[in-house]
């Protein structure tokens, strides 16, 4: 079968012949999955050596069969297309788990910044399925459009305003600012801009990965204004579940498109460059 493989630490993409898995080599309680779509994650391009997970430590799901164990498999609604799916149990649970950990209430505010990429245009989905009135944070106008379309009462455009904190409190109903922030970016720069502008007693959830980055927290202000950072990493059985179940009540659509496994090194030469809209999926069939 075909298989994307890294074969060394930070060694290149390849894509070649592994053996194919086969039933009668299955532990107890391991199923083995034929893969029709797979998403593709930014965090795979900062991936931590010591992770014990599918597709770091074990074999993910860049072949045409996978094995997982039993009581990890999600049940997809049967009216979810598959290519929507993959992007949903990798990109879509992440941002509603994040949503979920902020414990925000309906009708508060919540920023997404990198509203118009791969996590964050569910993030503005999820959000207004919540009940909240979303701020869109991102830059160009496919991303501000999208961003809109989606859901966003506001946008601001990182790249064109001179005082990004400023104009993310002004689109508040009080100007203090949102209740609460998402950074589904990788950039360090989102989060310290983010504990800025998020209002007193506000929330920051970070879930975009950066290596080799930290955030640098003004102690007094972060005390006396009683601010608070709740990193969410991905969610479980229950958050994936219902994260599909969002989709399939038509809450959430995924803006994706499909590419052949031989393209997986330059689609990820494209994330680096923050050149992808929305999310990519893998179609085994290609």
């Amino acid at each position: 079968m075909s298989a994307a493989l890294v074969e060394e630490w930070g060694g290149k993409v390849q894509i070649k012949d592994a053996p194919t898995p086969q039933p009668k080599d299955l532990k107890c309680s391991e199923v083995l999955v034929k893969v029709n779509y797979s998403g593709i994650c930014h965090t795979d391009l900062h991936a931590a050596i010591h992770a014990q997970n599918h597709g770091f430590t074990w074999d993910g799901s860049f072949q045409e069969y996978a094995v997982s164990a039993s009581r990890h498999i999600t049940p997809i609604p049967d009216n979810l297309p598959l290519g929507a799916a993959a992007p949903l149990l990798c990109a879509g649970v992440t941002v509603w788990k994040a949503i979920k950990v902020a414990n925000l209430t309906a009708g508060q505010t919540v920023a997404i910044v990198g509203s118009g990429r791969g996590l964050g245009h569910l993030a503005v989905q999820y959000a207004k399925a919540a009940g909240l009135r979303v701020i869109g944070i991102d830059t160009g106008a496919e991303k501000e459009q999208l961003s809109r379309s989606l859901g966003a009462a506001a946008f601001v455009d990182f790249m064109k305003e001179k005082d990004l904190v400023a104009s993310v409190k002004a689109d508040t109903h009080d100007g203090l600012g949102p209740d609460a922030a998402i950074v589904a970016a990788s950039g360090a720069k989102s989060y310290e801009q983010a504990i800025s502008y998020i209002r007193p007693a506000g929330v920051l959830a970070p879930v975009g990965l950066t290596p080799d980055a930290s955030i640098s927290l003004d102690v007094f202000w972060s005390v006396f204004e009683t601010k608070c950072a709740v990193p969410s990493y991905v969610g479980n059985h229950q958050d994936s579940i219902e994260s599909l179940q969002l989709a399939a009540d038509g809450l959430v659509r995924v803006k994706y498109q499909t590419q052949k496994l031989s393209d997986l090194p330059s689609i990820y030469d494209k994330m680096h460059k923050g050149q992808v809209t929305g999310r990519i999926a893998v179609d085994g069939s290609l």
